[in-house]
C-alpha cells in the first residue's frame, strides 16, 4: 500500500502565475503551512535564528486588501469551506489564559538575579526608552512567562503576539510568530511560555 504519491496537474488553460492584484481572498491548507519544516532533522538540523512558514510568507508577498485564511486539519470533523466563511454562527467562548507566573532575569558581573511573580495577564512595554521596571539599562534581562491556555470547547484558536516574542506551545517552539492557528479539544490544557529579551 503507498504512503506517499505525487499528482501532475498540467497548466492548462494557463492559470499560473497568479495575479496578486486581483486576489481577493484565498485559503491555504494543512498543518505544514503553519508549522513549515525549516530544515532537516539529526546531523543536518539546524535551529534558524528566524523562521517564517509558508503561511507568514504568502500573507507577507499579497496586498493588505487581500484575505488570506489558514485552514488546519481538524481533529474531529471534516473542514467545510462554507462552515468556514459562515459568519452567522455562534462566536465560541475564548479560551482562557491562567496560572500566569513571571519569571525575570538579569545578568550582573558575577551572577544572574532571577524574581518570580504571580500574574494576570501577558504583558510588556519594552522600548529604547522604557524599559522594563526590574531590569536596570544597559543589562542583559529576560523575561519570561509561563501558563496554561483552558480551551472551553473543541474548535480552531488563534493565538496573536506583538513584538516577535519567543513562543513555545506544548512541545512545540514557535519560534516568533506573529499569528498561530491551534486545533484543540474541549477541557485542554496546553502550556505556554513566552519569552521577551534584551541583550
Amino acid at each position: 500500500m503507498a504512503t506517499k504519491s505525487i499528482v501532475l496537474l498540467k497548466n492548462s488553460p494557463t492559470l499560473l502565475p497568479l495575479d496578486p492584484a486581483q486576489l481577493k481572498r484565498i485559503v491555504v491548507y494543512g498543518p505544514n503551512a503553519q508549522d513549515t519544516p525549516a530544515v532537516g532533522g539529526g546531523s543536518g538540523g539546524v535551529i534558524p535564528f528566524r523562521k517564517v512558514s509558508f503561511l507568514e510568507g504568502i500573507r507577507e508577498a499579497l496586498p493588505k486588501k487581500t484575505e488570506v485564511f489558514y485552514a488546519p486539519i481538524p481533529i474531529e470533523k471534516w473542514f467545510s469551506l462554507s462552515g468556514f466563511l459562515d459568519f452567522t454562527q455562534p462566536t465560541p467562548i475564548p479560551p482562557r489564559i491562567a496560572e500566569i507566573r513571571r519569571l525575570v532575569s538579569v545578568t550582573e558581573a558575577n551572577m544572574t538575579r532571577v524574581t518570580t511573580s504571580k500574574e494576570k495577564k501577558i504583558t510588556l512595554s519594552w522600548g529604547g526608552r522604557k524599559l522594563p521596571p526590574s531590569i536596570p539599562k544597559g543589562r542583559e534581562g529576560r523575561v519570561i512567562w509561563d501558563a496554561e491556555i483552558e480551551i472551553p470547547e473543541a474548535g480552531n484558536y488563534e493565538l496573536l503576539s506583538e513584538g516577535h516574542p519567543e513562543i513555545r506551545l506544548g512541545d512545540k517552539e514557535l519560534g516568533n510568530p506573529e499569528s498561530y492557528i491551534l486545533t484543540a479539544k474541549k477541557g485542554d490544557r496546553i502550556p505556554l511560555r513566552v519569552t521577551a529579551s534584551e541583550v
